[in-house]
């Protein structure tokens, strides 16, 4: 289960420096987002607005990283960043889905999350699936599971920083330009 909450943990972290990099660059995608604040949670922000702005953005928009799909469509559509879908994520997905059934169903497998996981295949953790069964993982699966998010977790910063260097590239030849004059 925790390993589930330290992944969410994780991606919402390098949302939020993504975030941020936008923001320091000018991302249209993030910086014409509507966010509804009341102005007494705006100020409260103080002058700290540009790193606390992600963190208001998952909140806002109800962003879940207990959730690949919903964690896929963020990264996308604010920062152009795609993930593929592949036996690791897959392998994600049903981690996330056995934390689900574990805390709220007593780890007994049910229809909910046999259809959740229908589409994670390939994956190398539990390939099959019975419903009423009870959920177990060894110690190995567990570790297993902690590298695939890992893995996930760094490639993901590793796609942040090709991003930040994109942005930075577009800047750099208006300001070469400007210095020219």
């Amino acid at each position: 289960m925790l390993l589930v909450s330290y992944s969410g943990s994780a991606l919402s972290d390098c949302f939020r420096s993504a975030t941020q990099v936008a923001i320091k660059y000018g991302d249209k995608r993030v910086l014409d987002e509507e966010i509804s604040l009341e102005v007494e949670e705006l100020l409260t922000r103080g002058d700290q607005i540009s790193e606390v702005l992600g963190g208001l953005i998952i909140q806002k928009k109800d962003i879940s990283f207990q959730d690949m799909k919903s964690a896929h469509r963020a990264f996308n559509k604010y920062f152009g960043i795609e993930i593929e879908k592949d036996e690791r994520v897959n392998n994600i997905i049903l981690g996330q889905a056995c934390r689900h059934v574990i805390v709220h169903e007593g780890a007994k497998v049910n229809a909910r999350i046999l259809k959740q996981v229908s589409g994670a295949k390939p994956r190398k953790l539990k390939e099959v699936l019975k419903e009423s069964e009870q959920l177990n993982f060894t110690v190995d699966e567990i570790e297993m599971l902690g590298s695939y998010m890992k893995g996930y977790v760094s490639d993901l910063e590793k796609k942040i920083l090709i991003y930040h260097d994109l942005l930075q590239a577009r800047e750099q030849p208006e300001n070469q330009q400007g210095q020219s004059h």
